[in-house]
């Protein structure tokens, strides 16, 4: 029984001595500053910026400011997260799992889910915890106004091994109440809303195929599909497909100059055909 007590008593002391040290020693000695140079350095349209990188003993980490912009966006000057938390999830490391779980705030909801380390892949579970206001995390341009409410949902698989580094998975996003107002558009003023919007595609060697692109309005429905690919040199994205407009009584009325380009398209059983 003394011999016992002894190995409990030792094992208490290192218990206890690990829940102090270790946090301690992870918070003192994570590499901030190579985190942060690491996420400015992705390959990535435009350019992503985090202001600071936290760790507080409870080994979370919080990116502060994360900013990524979009330089060649004609809508969108840039997409702001004000705070990226991450932290472990205890549930699974105990069980030897490189697990964690992501969360940042939005205006009216937020986004979250969970992140792992498996055999040489980063697989990414994230969604929306309810509708997202818009126009965040958006920042319009002048002269741009984005309304409505957004959803969605994505799981992503990122292959970190050798040669064979891609994206895929699969995502949806969701809009209601969706308004575009754009005082200097390209064919001119215009103030478009739907009342619903649906994309919904996957992704396979980093190739993004949105199968269904569906936008219902009072004045103007919108179904299509695209593909959008990097660049496999400089990382800039390409995107083709095809959009059928059909355009209703109420938009020459509230978007001329909009309705008179979409009925100068060419003309299918399925509406002005736009192709790109």
């Amino acid at each position: 029984m003394k011999q016992l007590r002894g190995w409990l008593k030792a094992a208490g002391t290192f218990l206890l001595t690990f829940l102090i040290v270790f946090p301690l020693g992870f918070t003192l000695f994570f590499p901030k500053d190579t985190l942060r140079s690491w996420i400015g350095s992705l390959r990535v349209p435009g350019e992503i910026i985090v202001s600071r990188v936290a760790v507080d003993p409870m080994m979370r980490v919080k990116l502060e400011g994360v900013t990524w912009r979009l330089e060649k966006n004609p809508l969108v000057a840039a997409a702001v997260l004000p705070r990226v938390v991450v932290r472990p999830d205890w549930s699974h490391v105990l069980f030897g799992h490189r697990a964690f779980r992501a969360e940042t705030a939005l205006k009216g909801a937020g986004i979250a889910g969970p992140i792992e380390v498996k055999r040489g892949h980063l697989l990414v579970s994230l969604a929306t915890t309810g509708p997202v206001s818009l126009p965040s995390p958006f920042m319009p341009r002048p002269g741009v106004t984005l309304g409505g409410a957004w959803e969605m949902e994505s799981d992503i698989d990122v292959n970190m091994k050798g040669g064979a580094r891609g994206l895929s998975g699969g995502m949806l996003f969701k809009g209601k109440h969706l308004r575009l107002k754009w005082a200097a558009s390209p064919v001119g003023p215009l103030d478009v809303t739907f009342l619903s919007g649906l994309v919904k595609g996957n992704i396979s060697s980093s190739v993004l195929n949105m199968g269904t692109i569906r936008f219902r309005g009072a004045m103007l429905d919108v179904e299509g599909n695209a593909v959008i690919w990097p660049d496999p040199v400089s990382g800039a994205l390409h995107l083709k497909g095809t959009l059928y407009l059909r355009p209703k009584v109420g938009l020459a009325a509230s978007n001329a100059s909009l309705d008179s380009v979409i009925r100068m398209l060419p003309k299918s059983a399925q509406g002005y055909k736009f192709a790109f």
